[in-house]
Parts: C-alpha cells; structure tokens; sequence
C-alpha cells in the first residue's frame, strides 16, 4: 500500500479536489460475500463520517463481449490526499482482509478536464 499511495500522490495535483473508483465485482461464494458484507459495512461507517461515498450500486449488464460481473460500484472519494490516507490507515488494513470478491475489476478515475 505505501507504494500504491506513493505514486498516487506524485499524481495529487490532478485529483486534489476528487476521486472516483469504478468497480466491477463478482460475487464469491457464500462464506465470501458474508466476509464482503463485514467490509462493506465497515467502509459505509467510514464514508458517512467523511463525506466519502457510493454514487451509484446496480446490477452490472453485459452489452458485450464476454465480461460478465455482477455489481457495479461507484464511489466518489474526496481527493487524491483523502484516499492514500485512506489506504495506508489502520483501520483500513484491519479491514481490507475481509473484501472477498469473486472477482473484481476497478479503476481509479480523477477530473482531467481542468487540467488540460
């Protein structure tokens, strides 16, 4: 994690006012989306009390290809700063354990408009 953290804040300057993580997620087996749950609920906790949070959660639709998933996850984070202290934090590690995934997919996303 403290690597992840370091090259995302050598990026700071285009995030600095907000972040959004696009998460594709298939769900595990049944003991695994129990664990999820544990972390989701935590993450919620979390993002009530920073302003942090999901913009959307739905049922992923394949149009095509063959990629198939079954949520789609958007959360908005409060920049760049926020969400590398967020990763490296205690709280954060004591929980990341308990994400079980089938499989996942996200993509970390930053306004560039402004800064191009």
């Amino acid at each position: 994690m403290e690597d992840f953290a370091g090259r995302m804040r050598a990026g700071a300057q285009y995030g600095r006012d907000g972040l959004v993580v696009l998460n594709f997620a298939k769900d595990g087996t049944a003991e695994g989306r129990k664990a999820n749950s544990g972390y989701g609920d935590e993450m919620l906790a979390l993002m009530a009390e920073t302003g942090a949070g999901p913009i959307h959660i739905g049922q992923a639709v394949t149009l095509e290809g063959v990629a198939e998933f079954d949520q789609v996850i958007i959360v908005y984070y409060p920049g760049i700063e926020f969400f590398a202290e967020m990763v490296r934090s205690k709280f954060y590690t004591g929980i990341f354990g308990g994400k079980q995934l089938g499989d996942d997919l996200s993509s970390l996303t930053i306004p560039l408009l402004p800064h191009l």
